[in-house]
């Protein structure tokens, strides 16, 4: 299931009347949905209580997961994303501040790199 494709309706019967279409269909095409890893996330406004089940059994509800290298969040909070992202720039910059910082290495070298 996409990002895009995610069900929208605020009721629990048009949610569980979704997947339960997308696992007919999956499963007719041979893929499988691993109903241990499945997991969904609310981003309304208001809270939604309600379990949500896959077949017999009740999907998890998180409160952010990681999608396409994003990370999401229900309440709209950035702060991991931005955290991760600071993260991920001074890794590269770890990574590439001994060559650029270091004396015995010629120019040209030093240029090949940025």
């Amino acid at each position: 299931m996409l990002a895009d494709d995610a069900p929208t309706d605020l009721t629990r019967e048009c949610v569980q009347l979704k997947l339960g279409r997308w696992r007919e269909e999956l499963e007719s095409r041979g893929l499988k949905i691993s109903r241990t890893k499945t997991e969904y996330m609310w981003t309304g406004g208001e809270e939604w209580q309600e379990t949500v089940k896959l077949g017999q059994e009740d999907i998890e509800r998180v409160s952010s997961f990681k999608y396409l290298g994003s990370d999401t969040s229900e309440n709209g909070n950035l702060d991991a994303e931005v955290s991760n992202r600071i993260q991920c720039e001074w890794m590269n910059w770890r990574k590439s501040s001994g060559i650029l910082c270091d004396r015995r290495i010629n120019e040209k070298v030093k240029r090949k790199v940025l």
